[in-house]
């Protein structure tokens, strides 16, 4: 609403300033949330579905990613600025290349070859929204997506999540349930992850509330 507030007023500043800052914070809230699930892959598999599904375990870590992209509204502007048409353009132009592109890789990489199609055409349909959205905006793409600071976040998540699969390793040498698991190793990284991360929540959720007023 305060973004749709805004660029009815034409204020693209202000309005491309918290766009930004909804971006990193919807960033750093959802690869935290997300990206633990995927040292522990195996035993999340088992937990919601059998033991028998476990192979579909890689499939699944590829669609965890699809899913941190999924959850960050990235169309959020151009919906706001009633830009229907460009964003239906963009869902069918994905649709189709991620049809192409599934017949592909799979025939190239097997059964976990559509899952990695749908992972880049979303990474690409991703990046094309947000490029339009800092046009519609009348800013550019770098000035809204700070790459710099994201990869560092990146980092340290990807560096959690190495950590996570280490403790789940040396879990399995002692206990032989995945729940037991998933409640150790997920609990420890999302902790470590709050503590490190606490203050850049704390502090894009403060920025993104007091535009409220």
């Amino acid at each position: 609403p305060i973004i749709t507030k805004l660029l009815g007023e034409k204020n693209m500043k202000d309005a491309s300033s918290l766009y930004s800052e909804f971006l990193m914070f919807s960033c750093i809230t959802t690869m935290i949330m997300a990206a633990g699930v995927i040292p522990i892959a195996e035993d999340v598999v088992q937990f919601l579905y059998s033991s028998k599904y476990i192979d579909a375990a890689p499939i699944f870590r590829v669609y965890v990613l699809v899913d941190i992209i999924r959850f960050m509204s990235l169309s959020l502007v151009l919906s706001a600025s009633g830009k229907t048409k460009l964003l239906m353009k963009i869902s069918v132009g994905s649709l189709l290349a991620n049809l192409i592109l599934n017949i592909i890789l799979y025939k190239a990489l097997g059964v976990i070859g559509p899952s990695i199609a749908t992972l880049l055409i979303m990474l690409v349909s991703g990046l094309l929204m947000i490029h339009f959205s800092a046009t519609t905006m009348g800013t550019k793409i770098h000035e809204i997506l700070n790459v710099k600071v994201l990869l560092s976040h990146l980092i340290k998540i990807t560096v959690l999540c190495i950590a996570e699969g280490v403790l789940r390793n040396i879990l399995k040498e002692f206990i032989d349930n995945y729940f037991v698991t998933i409640v150790i190793c997920f609990g420890t990284y999302f902790t470590l992850a709050c503590l490190l991360f606490k203050n850049k929540i704390i502090h894009y959720y403060t920025r993104l509330n007091e535009r409220r007023f």
